[in-house]
């Protein structure tokens, strides 16, 4: 597979809140622009800014081995700031995810270049994740973050640079990214997206309580086409890392974890770093 043959983008975009009102509430063009929380929304012109596709710096050889490795490329410009919370990223979804995935000759098993970009000024985007390439198991092998050069100070004031680059980190190593090309995306029975993963879906019940199978986890509908599908729904699940709202969060919850068995990953089994075990006790049952 070429370097770039597989170009497909992916943009989960994180803005700062303009409004002042203490509710959020939501466009009626649903543009995803919304009144007062941090937020994810799209911006339609990268294939005009073709930010940085070019310039991923690719090892010659990769060193394989049978655990999950996140190889990772700053720009010279990268803030201290920002590549400590991505290495702490790294560190943990290197941790949790366990098992090799498919790759490339080059990268084994996810290449991270994170970038500093100017995408629209202070305040609106303040990052976005663009996948080059996909391996043959449909999950990301190379991947790009950019982060708003007018926006990271403001990010670290606030203390939310964690939450935020964790989040970029599980689309790039396959949340929301990967279900449409694994077809794990359907609808319930009054026509809502819900993600149809196993795991997911047998988590989403328990939280929920469901008297009756769900059809699956509800899915954010509103938004860009880059938004909408590719995050839980905020509306039915509260305060949770991956949905639509930058919420603070620093932790992957059950239900996300779930949801990346379903794509093809292995969950650690370290009982050291204490990752639910009922993950693992599903993984043994659907399989």
């Amino acid at each position: 597979m070429g370097f770039f043959t597989a170009f497909m983008a992916f943009f989960s975009i994180w803005g700062l809140g303009q409004g002042q009102n203490a509710g959020s509430g939501r466009s009626s063009d649903h543009n995803d622009q919304r009144d007062a929380e941090p937020e994810y929304n799209e911006v339609s012109n990268l294939a005009e800014r073709q930010l940085g596709s070019d310039t991923v710096d690719t090892a010659p050889e990769a060193e394989l081995d049978d655990s999950y490795t996140i190889d990772v490329v700053f720009d010279d410009d990268v803030p201290e700031a920002l590549r400590e919370s991505v290495l702490r990223a790294q560190e943990k979804l290197e941790t949790l995810i366990a098992g090799d995935v498919a790759g490339t000759d080059t990268i084994d098993d996810l290449q991270v270049h994170i970038q500093m970009a100017g995408i629209d000024g202070q305040g609106a985007s303040v990052a976005r994740t663009l996948v080059n390439e996909f391996g043959a198991d449909d999950l990301p092998v190379d991947v790009d973050i950019f982060v708003d050069e007018d926006d990271i100070a403001a990010l670290a004031e606030r203390d939310d640079l964690d939450s935020l680059v964790l989040h970029e980190m599980l689309h790039a190593v396959g949340f929301g990214v990967s279900w449409e090309r694994l077809g794990l995306i359907g609808e319930d029975s009054e026509g809502n997206p819900v993600f149809t993963g196993e795991h997911a879906t047998a988590v989403y019940a328990e939280m929920t309580e469901a008297d009756d199978d769900p059809a699956g986890v509800p899915l954010e509908q509103h938004g860009s086409g880059f938004t909408a599908q590719r995050h839980w729904d905020e509306e039915r699940i509260d305060g949770e890392l991956m949905i639509g709202y930058l919420t603070g969060q620093t932790s992957v919850s059950d239900l996300t974890q779930a949801s990346l068995i379903d794509i093809g990953h292995e969950i650690s089994d370290d009982e050291e770093e204490q990752w639910d075990s009922r993950i693992r006790e599903l993984a043994d049952l659907v399989f």
